[in-house]
């Protein structure tokens, strides 16, 4: 049994649950059984393997969120617009990380960005937009403007009034100089492949072939990603030794990487590496190698080669349409990186 919204209870695999939704009417949807119910046909889309664990927990800590601002025995029908426009607000204010009622990070002092509202608004706009698709809501509670998401030139404006993102090659190599072999090889698989936190964390010893080229999913999107590790990267690997769980990366007492809801070893020992290197500065962080990657990459003009590396998302006709990319593109593009991160003639 799972609890997913407090005070509510019910089975993972329940058919009966699912073969019953449709016979709810409008009045009796609750907050608490919207959320509760989304997250119910989410599982099985974790189960059948067209959502990741990761992402499933995401939308867990949203449904409580949404349940406990609106009211867990709130009726949807009874949502405003208004509802919404102040629930917009609290959503844009920082809020602090707590884990069983105890603060365990402090709120962040700075305004958070257009982006991230744009996308906690998007996790809360899924379960109802879930709901209105299936038919157990007759509309969306919030009006054309109370719940609109952050316009692109509002986002524009912002982000060219942010410091750079990307990290300079000189600030990598510092990095790589007073990283231990685990941190040395989790940077150099970044700057390699685009790689963020999540994708490093969950990547396995069988990912990668004897010759060191790797196919896999990218775990956020699912979108395919194929790319050859450079000769750096496969001997900072080579120094891992191979834990049963199959993942490459681990913290000194064992524990995988992967970021969860409370806590994100990367981000933390990346701050702590930065530190100690010396080039400590506003927006530099682990995700900025996958930023890194992609601005030098871009040099290269094969934009499609990139993306596949990356593993962007591609959903245009010619991207359906277009066959395999060879691995002559793909390793020019990595090789175009290297060169420029290690300073490299074009020739080696």
């Amino acid at each position: 049994m799972v609890f997913w919204i407090s005070g509510w209870r019910i089975s993972q695999h329940d058919d009966e649950l699912v073969n019953t939704i449709a016979l709810q009417t409008t009045e009796e949807w609750t907050v608490e059984r919207l959320c509760n119910q989304v997250l119910a046909c989410k599982e099985l889309d974790v189960d059948s393997g067209e959502l990741t664990r990761t992402t499933f927990d995401l939308y867990v800590r949203y449904g409580k969120w949404i349940a406990e601002f609106f009211g867990r025995k709130t009726l949807v029908s009874d949502l405003n617009p208004a509802d919404f426009a102040r629930f917009k607000a609290d959503l844009a204010k920082p809020k602090a990380t707590r884990k069983n009622g105890k603060v365990i990070k402090k709120a962040a002092t700075r305004k958070l960005s257009h982006v991230g509202l744009a996308t906690k608004m998007r996790h809360v706009r899924m379960f109802f937009n879930f709901a209105l698709a299936e038919e157990w809501i007759d509309k969306l509670p919030w009006g054309a403007k109370t719940f609109q998401l952050p316009t692109k030139k509002a986002i524009k404006k912002a982000r060219s009034q942010k410091k750079d993102k990307t990290a300079s090659h000189q600030e990598i190599l510092k990095l790589l100089e007073e990283a231990d072999d685990t941190w040395n090889a989790m940077l150099l698989v970044a700057i390699n492949l685009g790689s963020g936190n999540t994708d490093v964390a969950m990547m396995t010893h069988s990912d990668i072939e004897e010759d060191g080229w790797v196919e896999q999913a990218r775990n956020k999107t699912g979108e395919y990603r194929q790319f050859k590790l450079w000769p750096e990267t496969l001997e900072a690997i080579s120094k891992k030794s191979k834990h049963q769980d199959g993942l490459i990366f681990h913290s000194k007492q064992g524990s995988k990487l992967i970021p969860a809801e409370t806590h994100n070893p990367i981000t933390k020992g990346f701050s702590n590496l930065v530190s100690k290197a010396g080039i400590k500065r506003e927006n530099l962080s682990f995700y900025s190698l996958r930023h890194t990657f992609q601005t030098v990459a871009d040099e290269n003009v094969d934009l499609v080669a990139t993306q596949v590396i990356m593993g962007h998302s591609r959903n245009s006709i010619s991207d359906n349409d277009r066959g395999k990319i060879s691995d002559a593109r793909l390793e020019a593009v990595t090789d175009h990186v290297r060169r420029w991160l290690f300073d490299l003639d074009a020739d080696k």
